[in-house]
């Protein structure tokens, strides 16, 4: 199995979430791993660096589990520059007891030292000691301040938030998101500001959401709520960071669609996407591709909205890939997949009104292809590759 060349994928093992932070030109991309190419094993933080968001320098690992709060696993977190020169990472702390808040600090993002004060936080009354995780620490108005993911015990799932001074001394400011029509878990939440609006991110049931909204009473209220549109499932776990210029990226997992016994032969399994620079204009968000200029194109040209339909091959007889205006299908050789494929897809729902002339492009790294709009991604998929 061959890797993409622009599409992060981990030294060894298998990875999940991913943990971005910008810091001095470099993307340091920290994510969820395991030793085990293929199964659900021990969690813990692997560290790579890039300039430019598609070549990255291994980095030593960030984390590992072992300490009395994460016995068992180092979950999804974030990483926050303190203002004092040091660095601090609040991750989720797993052990026999349930999930917890736990914090390491670092001088230079390399060497991580954990707290001896943890675990940070624990479930508060009222919540499941097995669902409380994936902290987000962000900064405003000269307060720091946490959401974590928290499932109360009559089931209903919400976003906690915390504020604190010093990011040592923590106080709840109770609940600040809650869906009362969905119960599925509030994963890998980030929140910040955006053209004019607050944005919160989240994930839930496969996939990577996005709302815009405004803050009454110490309470997040969307006005716009739409899901990360890159094909379905292949996107997850989706965090954020903005560059020196101030534009916003996301990032997002794109889970292993091969066979366990292909990823234990190739001794990796999944893949990171590329930075998405995301916008929100006109009532939506926009979700541009930060691509390479030498990354191949496989298609590229205009459609109108009476263009018949365009069909590029894949090598191998691995399948085919139909693009009309509004419409978007795959057909592969799923053989050797270990999920099922989720085209075709109608993204002129997503992406509006198809009556006039657009530019449509389809690139492909390796085992990689990527469909976008107008400079917005509509489908991103692993392939299968030899």
């Amino acid at each position: 199995m061959k890797r993409p060349e622009y599409f992060f994928s981990p030294p060894r093992g298998f990875m999940n979430d991913p943990i971005p932070f910008y810091h001095a030109g470099q993307l340091h991309l920290f994510y969820q791993a395991t030793l085990d190419a293929a199964a659900w094993s021990r969690k813990f933080y692997g560290h790579s660096v890039s300039r430019d968001g598609w070549h990255f320098e291994t980095r030593p690992d960030a984390l590992t589990p072992g300490s009395p709060c994460d016995a068992l696993h180092c979950y999804t977190g974030s990483v926050i520059a303190g203002g004092d020169g040091n660095f601090y990472c609040f991750y989720t702390g797993v052990n026999a007891d349930g999930q917890n808040i736990a914090l390491a600090v670092s001088s230079d993002l390399d060497r991580w030292h954990k707290s001896a004060d943890n675990p940070q936080l624990t479930a508060p009354a009222g919540y499941d000691t097995a669902n409380f995780r994936d902290p987000c620490v962000y900064r405003e108005n000269g307060v720091f301040r946490m959401l974590a993911g928290a499932r109360n015990l009559q089931g209903g799932s919400e976003i906690l938030r915390y504020s604190s001074p010093d990011l040592k001394q923590w106080h709840p400011e109770g609940v600040f998101y809650r869906d009362a029509a969905n119960s599925e878990f509030f994963e890998c939440p980030d929140y910040f500001e955006l053209d004019g609006k607050k944005i919160l991110l989240f994930s839930r049931n496969g996939r990577t959401f996005i709302a815009a909204g405004q803050e009454i009473d110490d309470r997040f209220v969307p006005e716009k709520i739409q899901s990360v549109e890159a094909g379905g499932r292949s996107f997850y776990a989706g965090k954020s960071y903005a560059d020196d210029a101030g534009r916003r990226f996301l990032i997002g997992w794109i889970p292993a669609v091969w066979s366990p016994e292909v990823q234990q032969e190739a001794g990796w399994g999944s893949l990171q996407s590329v930075p998405l620079e995301l916008r929100y204009r006109d009532g939506g968000f926009r979700f541009t591709p930060l691509l390479p200029p030498e990354l191949p194109l496989c298609l590229a040209g205009n459609l109108a909205a009476d263009s018949a339909p365009i069909q590029l091959h894949l090598s191998g007889n691995r399948g085919r890939i139909t693009l009309a205006p509004g419409f978007l299908e795959v057909k592969v050789d799923e053989s050797h997949y270990h999920r099922p494929f989720v085209t075709p897809r109608d993204f002129s729902r997503v992406h509006g009104d198809f009556s006039g002339a657009y530019t449509l492009r389809v690139t492909c790294d390796r085992n990689i292809v990527l469909v976008d709009w107008n400079h917005e991604i509509i489908w991103i998929e692993p392939i299968w590759s030899e």
